[in-house]
């Protein structure tokens, strides 16, 4: 088994490894966040001391680049919908699992907040989301998405799996106060009081020659000094173990606990690779444990823009020695400019009548200054100022702007400067077409990582979720159906409970369908693992399933090109249901629009058939009247509902 000096030993090695890698990403974020050193700007505190009285310019360009490309991610519209991996898995659990995840992405404000910060983090360095079940919101445990800094997570190991499920671990770093250590972990109390009291004593004590500096640990290694706070390092590695597998009368094998495998059935052991969890401060194991997830994968995600043979690295790093060269370059126009004599000469001796006077008036307008002798050529000459180099260094540092557009592949028209001239939806799009392709792979990766994040919470819901439990999925909802998808899992549902309930009434049917699943302004009320007589209905733990996605351009010009297509569609005499040419434009409260729309068009049909109706009545009394002329007179015209109800009108004689 791996030792807390294991532990510590690797974490100080990968800070070693990564010491340069780090500064890169601390630089980027400095860059990016316009503060380096506690100072505004972004210049480092090395380079200011240097400056002078020179100005220290930051234009900060960065931020733009990121800006924009987090701005693509949060302009496109993604949504994880589950689906079953063969044939034995339910379908309506399937549409179940989705909203459950979307019930634990609106909870955590994972679209919000987790997922975009994770997305700039992995922009400008790297992103780590973790999904957890946790008692963090909930003191009886639910599953907790959120965003952790990536400064505080480092790869244990070598590999070149995206997922890191080739690394030998992954270790957080927490920081946190040393009473919240000991009252966590009250059994280390005296072990955790002796390690902090003793922090400022020199460790590094006389040892002999063959003693290993790595075999002692020091304050940094479990204190933060500007924090003042413990460092425990959260540690996840992957371990050989044996493991008992039940075999089955159909051939297959179940993982299964030792204590819970029947003497009389076979078992098979197997060495099993298990995620382990390891809280340590310093040399000290505070708590050891298997991981009792069963997705036995690792619970934080990376988000990384590109990865070539294990080494992570990001699009911000590449525009830092641009955003330099800029700052140097505008830094120095302005040194000139400022250091240039202006309005300087050169006097002889008694040249003027009262030298002070001139000084203060050479600067004025229409002035006349007077001088002593004829030719003022000999006794005053303006010192000319030297700004020969100013073109060249003007010319550099455009350059430096182009340069960052070049490397990021982010021209004009991505950063919303469109040319004269260029109007259309179409145009622009054209324009920003080979921005999209040039930053494809950054969103590629970034969709690996939310199907990683979303298979987690998968997961979590099929392991956790064995209880009765009635979430409300938060969207666009009204007293009625969203969608047909919505109409089609209200029909699933009340078609289980009538097989659950054979016995029972139309309107005890509808009550109970109510009960597991029902629609309100803006919410989706849904039941799960709900006992109906002898039968569980909405067993969500039940099945395998997998996450695809639905991913559609939520950007302005793409919203409003599809708009225009729909109406060309219309205008071809294509018959485009005008539900759907509703939905692609930016109306306000337009699902409300589409309902009433539908609840129109459904009464307009019902007024068609009863005047068909009426019609066809009025065409049967006029046959009947010139077959019998001299019989009965006819019914006078009436609701057709009625007569055919049997509740039928005097006849008039």
């Amino acid at each position: 088994m791996t030792t807390a000096k294991d532990i510590r030993k690797a974490w100080r090695k990968i800070r070693t490894e990564e010491s340069e890698e780090r500064e890169v990403g601390n630089r980027c974020y400095a860059y990016v966040n316009n503060w380096v050193d506690g100072k505004l700007g972004q210049w480092n505190s090395t380079r200011r001391s240097t400056m002078g009285s020179r100005p220290m310019l930051s234009l900060n360009e960065i931020r733009k680049f990121a800006n924009r490309i987090c701005g693509a991610q949060r302009g496109a519209k993604v949504e994880e919908k589950v689906l079953p991996r063969d044939d034995e898995s339910d379908p309506l659990i399937a549409d179940i699992l989705t909203d459950l995840v979307k019930y634990n992405y609106d909870r955590n404000k994972a679209e919000k907040i987790v997922i975009p910060k994770s997305f700039r983090d992995m922009v400008i360095w790297r992103g780590y989301a973790k999904v957890e079940w946790s008692d963090e919101k909930d003191p009886l445990g639910d599953i907790v998405i959120k965003a952790i800094d990536p400064r505080r997570v480092y790869i244990w190991g070598k590999g070149e799996s995206y997922d890191l499920s080739d690394r030998k671990g992954i270790i957080e770093t927490l920081l946190m106060d040393k009473e919240e250590v000991k009252a966590k972990w009250p059994k280390h109390k005296r072990e955790i009081e002796d390690l902090i009291g003793n922090r400022d004593e020199d460790l590094n004590v006389q040892r002999s020659a063959g003693d290993d500096y790595s075999d002692f640990a020091t304050v940094e290694d479990f204190y933060d000094e500007d924090n003042d706070k413990c460092i425990i390092l959260r540690t996840q590695k992957y371990e050989y173990i044996d493991v008992k597998f039940l075999k089955l009368p159909n051939g297959e094998l179940e993982e299964i606990k030792a204590k819970d495998i029947p003497k009389e059935l076979p078992t098979i052991t197997k060495k099993a690779k298990k995620v382990h969890i390891y809280y340590t401060l310093g040399d000290i194991e505070l708590e050891s444990k298997q991981s009792e997830n069963k997705h036995n994968r690792f619970d934080i995600v990376g988000f990384f823009a590109y990865t070539d043979g294990g080494r992570i690295t990001s699009p911000t790093q590449d525009l830092l020695d641009p955003q330099d060269e800029k700052n140097k370059r505008r830094s120095q126009i302005i040194h000139i400019l400022n250091s240039s004599p202006r309005n300087n000469y050169f006097a002889a001796a008694g040249a003027f009548t009262d030298i002070k006077d001139a000084e203060n008036r050479m600067g004025g307008i229409n002035q006349i200054i007077l001088v002593n002798g004829t030719d003022i050529r000999d006794k005053v000459v303006p010192i000319e100022s030297n700004l020969s180099a100013v073109p060249a260094i003007i010319g550099q540092e455009q350059q430096a702007t182009q340069d960052m557009k070049e490397i990021s592949g982010l021209g004009d028209a991505s950063l919303g400067q469109v040319p004269e001239g260029v109007k259309s939806g179409r145009g622009i799009q054209a324009l920003q077409q080979p921005t999209e392709t040039i930053i494809a792979e950054i969103f590629d990766n970034y969709l690996t990582s939310r199907q990683l994040v979303a298979e987690l919470v998968l997961s979590l819901i099929q392991q956790y979720y064995t209880n009765y439990k009635r979430v409300r999925i938060l969207g666009d909802y009204t007293n009625k159906f969203l969608s047909s998808g919505d109409k089609q899992l209200y029909d699933q549902i009340k078609s289980q409970v009538q097989m659950a309930m054979p016995m029972a009434e139309e309107g005890e049917i509808i009550a109970k369908t109510n009960e597991i699943i029902a629609f309100q302004p803006g919410t989706k009320l849904l039941a799960i693992n709900i006992q109906v007589m002898d039968k569980r209905l909405n067993d969500v733990s039940v099945g395998q399933y997998d996450v695809v996605f639905d991913h559609v351009s939520q950007s302005a010009t793409t919203r409003r090109a599809q708009y225009y297509d729909l109406l060309n569609l219309v205008s071809l005499g294509i018959p485009v249901p005008p539900k759907r040419i509703i939905e692609a434009s930016d109306l306000r409260n337009k699902q409300e629009l589409i309902n009433d729309i539908d609840e129109a068009q459904k009464a307009q049909a019902m007024a068609n058939a009863f005047s068909q109706m009426m019609g066809m009545q009025q065409d049967a009394n006029k046959q009947a009247q010139k077959a019998t002329p001299n019989k009965k007179k006819p019914a006078p015209e009436g609701d057709m509902m009625f007569n055919q109800a049997g509740n039928q009108l005097p006849q008039m004689v």
